[in-house]
């Protein structure tokens, strides 16, 4: 606590979206940044006891660098974020334009036919800074994530409420807003429910790209980025093969981010819907959006994990996270009827499982 109260001012600055992806550096130590401000909010009632103004303006620019990041992830404006760096000079040699197209250029194919095709944007996605400051955005989104379900209601206690003691709405109030707003990079705008569902939205196409021969949205295969590529490594650095081990590590981390990102889901969209003051047409435009979007994902993900076994999201991150362990006994309480293809009881799939049952119940 020492530490951050003396380092409060960079710290904040750090949680920029702007500065965070002003150049790569700067993205690395935001990602830094929030890791440690992952482990911090273990001890978060100290930190409020001690520096509460820090911490509330902390776990807000929290929720705004949350909302920038997914922005860039799911609207593609990466692509825009290297141009810009590329065209100011912060990229390294590797990384820059002049050096990816050059290698573009002298790359042959089997055929001996030089490439030329990298003279255009295209070459941003075969730079190597591309990859890096996507994998360094998703670590951001997964830190934000695990950070703020500590300040929402607990799982357990929202689905339970109608067999248990009410949930005192007062302790928890509400981190997004409720209404349908596409997330931007603006300091200005509010984090809504919508920026959730991007995540699981961005987050499920990240994992088709692990897998070039498995789509995860819908049932039609993709293509491989290596075949629809003009080049292949070492000038794109790309994604790694679905079977090695660092596409087994990426996999993984992307399922304990949407592990996050449902949670957080399904905790806020559950506070409104328990909220009196509420009004009934922005629940009934809520359950809408859920039975929509996280339907959607839940169906996505399970033709992910028919077609691959997945790894437990739980096995790299487990003292990571306030989730509840008891996802099983949070099921029983939906009475839901699974169909016949559906997620099973596996630690790795009972939380989609849960939201899965928990969009289709919204229906009834």
């Amino acid at each position: 606590l020492d530490f951050v109260g003396a380092h409060s001012e960079r710290i904040l600055q750090s949680l920029d979206i702007y500065i965070a992806t002003r150049y790569l550096q700067a993205t690395t130590e935001t990602q830094y940044v929030c890791q440690f401000l992952q482990q911090l909010v273990f001890y978060r009632h100290n930190w409020m006891f001690g520096l509460l103004q820090q911490h509330n303006e902390t776990i807000n620019r929290i929720l705004y660098l949350l909302n920038g990041a997914v922005a860039l992830l799911s609207r593609g404006r990466i692509k825009d974020v290297i141009k810009t760096m590329d065209t100011q000079g912060l990229l390294s040699t590797e990384q820059s334009s002049a050096a990816v197209k050059m290698k573009g250029r002298q790359r042959r194919t089997s055929g001996g036919q030089v490439i030329t095709s990298l003279d255009d944007d295209s070459w941003v996605k075969h730079s190597p800074a591309y990859i890096q400051l996507q994998d360094s955005l998703v670590s951001i989104v997964t830190s934000c994530l695990t950070i703020l379900n500590f300040y929402s209601p607990p799982l357990s206690d929202v689905f339970m409420c109608s067999f248990t003691q009410p949930v005192d709405l007062s302790e928890w109030p509400p981190l997004f807003t409720i209404a349908s707003i596409v997330p931007v990079i603006d300091p200005t705008a509010p984090p809504s429910i919508t920026t959730l569902t991007s995540s699981l939205a961005f987050g499920c196409e990240l994992l088709k790209k692990l897998e070039p021969h498995k789509s995860c949205v819908g049932g039609t295969p993709s293509r491989s980025p290596s075949k629809s590529s003009p080049i292949r490594s070492p000038v794109t650095p790309g994604h790694p093969k679905p079977t090695s081990p660092a596409a087994q590590q990426k996999r993984t981390e992307l399922l304990y981010m949407l592990e996050q990102t449902v949670a957080l889901l399904l905790s806020q969209s559950l506070r409104y819907l328990l909220d009196e003051d509420v009004d009934p047409l922005e629940k009934q435009a809520l359950k809408k959006q859920l039975v929509s979007e996280l339907g959607n994902f839940c169906q996505s993900l399970l033709l992910n994990f028919s077609r691959k076994g997945a790894p437990s999201p739980h096995s790299a991150h487990r003292t990571m996270t306030p989730i509840s362990s008891s996802h099983t006994t949070l099921q029983d309480s939906l009475s839901g009827r699974a169909s016949s293809h559906s997620f099973s009881d596996t630690p790795e799939q009972g939380l989609f499982k849960l939201a899965d049952m928990f969009a289709k119940n919204l229906t009834r």
